[in-house]
């Protein structure tokens, strides 16, 4: 696909990059043939969770950012891992997926699974529930090496799992054989299973015995030098959902990642439902609680352009406003910080309908070429050689 035509601004878009201490440093190890891993994730809304199905080579089918990032980061760095691939709207034909680059990892499900959505204590913030005995969902990992497959779940129930159609392993999801992770009177999960194929792809296929049974997603792991993304964005969300889930069991299922570096993304939601003041203390708090659990942990916060919507009360608050406070949170508690705005330019033109667009029919919500250029943007800022 070809770069779109921008007129940008020449107003910087990047704050403060040097503090990516971990990306740079694990980074250019690995430049440099080293044996180590780097493990980023992406946190945001619908513009980090909208990967989508794979595209299977063809760019029509590609959907927002993160696809194309991570397949460029990971032909770059190497490759760690599939990373996370979170269960939500496993029933979706256009939503789900799951994971940061879906032509590489993704699952699709079957049967009469809801979604539990920006309220739930895990990875992304999101879970499929069912409590149909044979309601499945299937796991596709189209090459391996693999080293370790972890799935993360609220307690309750049993399933059985198999690895390529093979024999079927009955796994209880309760808190007795695995680690929980409390959240008031919910907890996050995990269950490290066994018998995966180490050398090659595989599928994995997870069925309902008895319920009620909510999944969040598994994690996908190599031994191999590279880099590791995860993907999680959850689509409507904005940085106050997650602060409401940001409990003792939300930060140790991060923890259980081992991220070395959090960029966040959030204002598209958060300039309809608060103020700008109330997104920064938003943002803080997440900061805050990443540090935590995680206190040497990079963090970039990330402010979208502005959208094309001027439904009240995006247009009594410009994205500029939640722009300002995101740096100068940035300034104060000693994170980068990225604004998409000058990538983007002038909102007239890249608006839905405008001469050179870069949002879709949803107004809101990048097009295949803004998918592009973010893709790009952040394709230059962690390109380290």
């Amino acid at each position: 696909m070809e770069s779109p035509t921008i007129c940008a601004p020449s107003n910087e878009p990047v704050y403060a990059s040097e503090r990516l201490i971990n990306f740079r440093t694990r980074g250019h190890l690995l430049l440099q043939k080293h044996s180590t891993q780097l493990v980023v994730a992406f946190i945001g809304d619908s513009w980090v969770r909208g990967a989508g199905w794979p595209s299977h080579g063809d760019p029509e089918r590609r959907r927002y950012f993160m696809p194309e990032l991570s397949a460029a980061l990971q032909d770059i760095y190497g490759d760690a891992g599939g990373g996370w691939c979170g269960f939500g709207d496993t029933n979706s034909t256009t939503r789900r997926g799951g994971s940061a680059n879906p032509d590489r990892l993704y699952q699709e499900g079957t049967g009469s699974w809801t979604t539990q959505r920006n309220n739930r204590p895990v990875p992304d913030i999101c879970t499929s529930r069912s409590e149909t005995p044979g309601d499945s969902i299937r796991v596709n990992n189209v090459r391996g090496p693999t080293s370790q497959v972890t799935l993360f779940f609220i307690p309750g129930g049993s399933i059985e799992y198999r690895w390529n159609d093979g024999p079927w392993r009955l796994l209880a999801l309760s808190r007795s054989s695995v680690q929980s992770k409390h959240f008031e009177h919910v907890e996050v999960t995990t269950a490290v299973l066994t018998g995966f194929p180490q050398q090659d792809g595989w599928t994995l296929d997870i069925r309902i015995v008895s319920g009620p049974v909510e999944l969040a997603g598994i994690e996908h792991r190599n031994n191999q030098s590279g880099i590791r993304l995860h993907n999680l964005g959850s689509g409507g969300s904005t940085a106050r959902d997650w602060c409401a889930v940001a409990s003792p069991g939300w930060r140790s299922a991060l923890e259980t990642l081992g991220l070395h570096t959090a960029l966040l993304l959030f204002g598209t939601n958060d300039q309809k439902r608060g103020s700008p003041e109330e997104h920064r203390q938003s943002l803080a708090d997440m900061v805050n609680s990443l540090r935590m659990v995680m206190p040497g942990v990079d963090i970039a916060v990330a402010t979208p352009p502005e959208s094309g919507d001027v439904t009240p009360p995006r247009p009594q608050r410009p994205m500029r406003l939640y722009r300002d406070q995101a740096r100068a949170l940035a300034a104060e508690l000693a994170l980068c910080h990225i604004d998409l705005q000058p990538v983007f330019g002038d909102v007239d033109k890249y608006r839905y309908g405008g001469t050179c667009a870069l949002l879709n029919d949803s107004l809101i919500h990048p097009s295949k070429e803004g998918s592009h250029l973010i893709a790009s943007f952040y394709q230059s800022l962690l390109d380290l050689r």
